[in-house]
């Protein structure tokens, strides 16, 4: 039945050797995400967002990558919701939180990155304690430290989101909303929860037309005039670019600059001048 959401025209599935497979996958994950976390599987890429004023590297968005023996290379749909409907996605935020700050050390150069939190997160685990205790083994400034929290997660308790919005404050780390318009409560959001960054989702550029010129400009200046700064995802083409730049947008991250990579790899990238 759950393959069928999404598919309208669609109203008889019968169960298949794909179907099958996908069973067996998510049975993989669950039996193996304690492994994956403690033989390094879960490795962390790295997403470049750019400074839409400048052209200069703003941060880095850290983000999961299962590189596993046996299946290979897994997409991050093939096992983030998985472990977010068992409520074990926070073994893969903080291991990719902790690979962050290991980099952070090893190289000697910290670099501001994001890193996304789970709703499921605030539910499972002791999230402050878990970034305070990683960050400060590593000797990394809660200051590099951008948490990024879903729009969907406010549409639960909306008071533990707002407490640990606080305490995240509280702690030194910047607090960015992600997937803004994805969902049904964006103005509530915007009124209700002190955020620092606002990521516009990319499903705005992936249909880039004027009528998504128009909401995005209008968001971008909603910003501003309540002292937020605007990402912008999904960023594809200098068309996109300099629209953003005309209205003010403050960050873009998307493929015109670079997918996510291993930090060896985008850490060679130049944007403008190098930063």
């Amino acid at each position: 039945m759950k393959s069928m959401f999404g598919q309208p025209l669609v109203d008889t599935v019968y169960f298949n050797e794909k179907l099958q497979k996908e069973a067996e996958l998510r049975s993989y994950v669950l039996e193996h995400i304690d492994e994956a976390v403690e033989k390094g599987w879960i490795q962390t890429y790295y997403q470049p967002c750019i400074d839409i004023h400048t052209g200069k590297l703003y941060q880095y968005e850290a983000l999961a990558r299962w590189i596993d023996p046996v299946h290979g290379y897994l997409r991050p749909d093939q096992f983030i919701p998985v472990l977010e409907n068992n409520y074990l996605v926070y073994k893969v935020d903080f291991k990719v939180l902790e690979n962050a700050c290991r980099t952070m050390q090893e190289t000697g150069h910290p670099f501001p990155i994001s890193f996304n939190l789970s709703r499921t997160d605030f539910e499972s685990a002791d999230v402050l304690k878990n970034i305070v205790d990683i960050s400060d083994h590593y000797g990394i400034s809660r200051s590099f430290l951008h948490a990024e929290i879903t729009e969907s997660a406010m549409n639960n308790d909306n008071n533990v989101i707002r407490k640990a919005i606080d305490d995240l404050h509280g702690i030194g780390c910047e607090v960015w909303m992600d997937d803004f318009g994805s969902g049904f409560s964006s103005l509530n959001v915007l009124k209700d929860y002190p955020f620092d960054v606002i990521k516009i989702d990319m499903v705005f550029m992936r249909n880039f037309n004027k009528r998504s010129e128009d909401v995005v400009k209008a968001v971008t200046g909603m910003n501003k005039e309540l002292g937020l700064r605007t990402l912008c995802e999904g960023v594809e083409t200098k068309e996109q670019m300099d629209f953003l730049h005309s209205i003010g947008c403050d960050i873009a991250q998307g493929y015109l600059f670079s997918k996510p990579l291993p930090y060896e790899e985008v850490s060679q990238l130049e944007f403008g001048m190098k930063s």
